[in-house]
């Protein structure tokens, strides 16, 4: 008998397992379904309470992305106390709102800070925050002031945290279950063009570290020196252009920034409360100058930046503006007094930060804060 012969029958044959496989796979998601199926009215009511809750987180998503209207402006509300019955807010997370303008400005400070008002070496705690300090109000209680805040780290790499994590010193932020951008340096700004444009309005009587005001000068500074410098930066972040082209920025007055796209750039505030309206708001124009090639004569740079052991201006620049420096003016509400080598690292409270809480009382409450190395084993010990 020839092979040719048995083809016809191995083939019905496999043809036949086949079914037979894909009966028994239907038949068990089948009964898998059945199972997963809720039958009893408690089943059904959680089934139920889940769906709504999945169709809510949706919806909260999908509103963060919808396109946005022609104009749009968005403003805090000046809420400085917990409201007990307000059940669609937890309250164990702190909030963020403005000082009343109605409200008088009474405001208190540490007492490390007492002794430096005393002896004319600082203004009056008045005169160091802003004309509408940005207000944190706590969860439970406001906090007392003093003491050290201490942590641990396997390298100096690891106090690299504080721009973007210990200290939030963007344009906008997000509140603490990250779901809404919340105003931070700018009070409130609109959105344009569907998306084009957008506006920022700064913190008025905001001040540096060193007691310089923080105004638009400084973004502008950010953005022609530096974002657009191709040795500091040689190439663009995607979230500040388009296909076509770079973002422009333009200064409307000291305290008025505006932004704009040659096409929507829907997420541009996310992405600014994510990261990055900290870099914009992170140089000090009056201070960065002196060790930028645009404000100072080439050959005065190339011997500052050998006086410091580097070859290029750029590495002058950066190491000067990184989180080591000790002089370059912050926002943050710890400055660097001791870097690495240091053991410990050092930072101390900022005398200007601009944050309070609802009684007045000049944040951060803590006055110190340090970074002790240490490999994994021994901080698990610890």
């Amino acid at each position: 008998m020839n092979l040719s012969d048995f083809r016809p029958a191995r083939t019905l044959s496999l043809l036949a397992f086949t079914l037979v496989v894909l009966g028994l796979v239907v038949t068990i998601l089948g009964r898998l379904a059945w199972m997963a199926t809720p039958r009893t009215p408690d089943q059904v009511e959680l089934a139920t309470s889940f769906q709504a809750s999945v169709t809510e987180a949706l919806s909260r998503a999908r509103a963060q992305n919808v396109p946005v209207p022609a104009s749009v402006t968005h403003e805090s509300t000046p809420e400085l106390s917990a409201h007990p019955n307000d059940t669609t807010q937890p309250h164990s997370v702190h909030r963020v709102t403005e000082w009343p303008t109605d409200r008088r400005r009474t405001f208190n400070q540490a007492p490390l800070l007492d002794r430096e008002v005393r002896r004319g070496q600082l203004p009056p705690v008045a005169d160091r925050l802003p004309d509408n300090p940005l207000v944190i109000v706590p969860p439970h209680q406001n906090g007392p002031y003093g003491g050290t805040w201490t942590r641990f780290g396997n390298g100096p790499q690891d106090v690299g945290i504080l721009d973007d994590r210990l200290a939030y010193d963007g344009l906008v932020r997000w509140d603490a279950n990250g779901r809404k951008v919340l105003p931070n340096l700018a009070t409130h700004w609109t959105v344009e063009d569907e998306g084009r444009q957008y506006t920022s309005h700064l913190r008025s009587g905001l001040r540096w570290s060193d007691g310089h005001i923080f105004s638009t000068d400084d973004i502008l500074f950010w953005y022609k020196h530096v974002l657009l410098n191709t040795d500091l930066n040689p190439i663009i972040p995607r979230d500040f252009k388009t296909v076509e082209s770079a973002m422009s920025v333009e200064a409307l007055d000291s305290l008025t920034v505006r932004f704009r796209f040659t096409e929507p750039k829907g997420l541009f505030i996310q992405k600014m409360a994510s990261g990055r309206s900290y870099e914009m708001c992170a140089y000090p124009a009056h201070y960065m100058k002196q060790f930028h090639i645009d404000f100072v004569d080439t050959e005065r740079l190339r011997e500052m930046a050998l006086e410091k052991g580097f070859d290029l201006w750029l590495k002058l620049f950066k190491d000067e503006w990184e989180w080591r420096s000790t002089q370059t003016p912050r926002l943050w509400p710890w400055l660097m007094v001791d870097p690495p080598p240091a053991r410990p690292i050092l930072l101390k409270r900022n005398p200007y930060y601009w944050k309070v809480d609802p009684e007045g009382n000049q944040l951060p409450y803590i006055d110190f804060m340090t970074f002790e190395i240490f490999d994994k084993e021994t901080i698990n010990f610890k």
